[in-house]
């Protein structure tokens, strides 16, 4: 009897749809961690999906590009990128990726660039804020962990949900605003967090599958607890990791101007921005999250066994952040509230 490689069995379960950042996604290729959407909803509904995930045989381009480089094509809301050979995702509209792959590319490779570089594209189509951050649950609320690649964001995040704190996303934290200007987090699915061997024996978290990255590094797919809600949460902490060469963990307040750069340095695949949409509306869309947040620089990347020592510290600099946040909410609230008997 032929044993059904992983590839046939991820395609006999597709497409089907997700709930992916909110959008309602309809895909070929099988997104493990994202929550699955029965098929009668949207059928009954009448609804199409927000967003379709294509696999073609034929290779995919933009057909009126005016940008053409080996990596990638830029049309008018179309944007293509080969990331490694083999592979080719297009992103249009805001509404659709199609992608092809060669036979030397796994799904798993897919994936990877899929709800990575791709869907972070589509993102700022749609006019959403992708932030390059990882996102963890604290008292109800989101905090976001900023850092550049293999400063040590994702290890963070997981050592703290190992501690209690669930993941809501790892490495893109998709931002939209509420009708109010509030910056709201939506879960991005998360297989597992991307660790060393070495990060994840620290934390004493199992390593799973290897992660199929480009650079030569080994990482695993690691489990950690994740947010079980697909309801946004409300930013109100963002945490960059910096200075890696200091010894220590010290904790500083950004403001003003040093705050807006943090986050607007922050932003995911911001190179690609002039491409994508008008710069000058992400920024806004970056200081109105700035209104609403709490934000410092974690000075310092020290070893393992100083990192653990100062976890605690972190946790509860963070708790008392949630916590001062939702004092001035009321605080607010009731001003609000004794302002508009005043008037009446």
């Amino acid at each position: 009897m032929a044993t059904t490689t992983p590839r046939q069995m991820a395609m006999l379960q597709t497409p089907a749809t997700y709930q992916v950042s909110g959008l309602i996604v309809r895909s070929e290729i099988f997104l493990p961690g994202a929550t699955k959407v029965p098929a009668y909803t949207s059928a009954v509904a009448g609804d199409l999906p927000d967003v379709t995930i294509e696999r073609r045989s034929e290779p995919v381009q933009v057909a009126d590009a005016h940008i053409r480089t080996a990596k990638g094509e830029v049309g008018r809301n179309d944007f293509l990128l080969r990331p490694i050979d083999g592979l080719a995702l297009r992103i249009s509209n805001g509404s659709r990726i199609t992608f092809n792959q060669s036979r030397a590319v796994s799904d798993e490779q897919v994936r990877l660039y899929l709800l990575g570089t791709a869907w972070g594209v589509l993102c700022h189509q749609r006019r959403l804020l992708p932030i390059h951050a990882s996102a963890v649950v604290v008292g109800g609320q989101a905090v976001a962990i900023s850092a550049p690649t293999g400063f040590g964001k994702s290890t963070l995040a997981a050592a703290l949900a190992a501690r209690g704190y669930p993941v809501l996303a790892d490495d893109v934290c998709v931002v939209e605003f509420s009708d109010e200007g509030l910056p709201l987090v939506h879960p991005l699915p998360v297989k597992g967090m991307k660790l060393t061997a070495e990060a994840a024996r620290e934390i004493g978290l199992a390593c799973g599958t290897p992660v199929p990255i480009r650079d030569g590094r080994s990482k695993f797919y690691v489990e950690v607890p994740r947010v079980a809600s697909e309801s946004p949460l409300p930013l109100v902490g963002f945490y960059v990791l910096s200075r890696p060469e200091q010894s220590s963990y010290s904790i500083e307040q950004l403001s003003g101007a040093k705050l807006l750069a943090t986050v607007a340095e922050n932003i995911y695949r911001l190179a690609f921005i002039k491409y994508i949409r008008p710069p000058e509306q992400c920024f806004q869309q970056v200081a109105l999250t700035c209104q609403h947040v709490s934000a410092f620089a974690l000075n310092g990347r020290p070893a393992f066994c100083d990192f653990k020592n100062n976890l605690a510290r972190l946790e509860q600099h963070m708790r008392d952040t949630i916590a001062c946040k939702q004092i001035g909410q009321h605080r607010s609230y009731g001003q609000r509230r004794r302002n508009h008997e005043t008037v009446t």
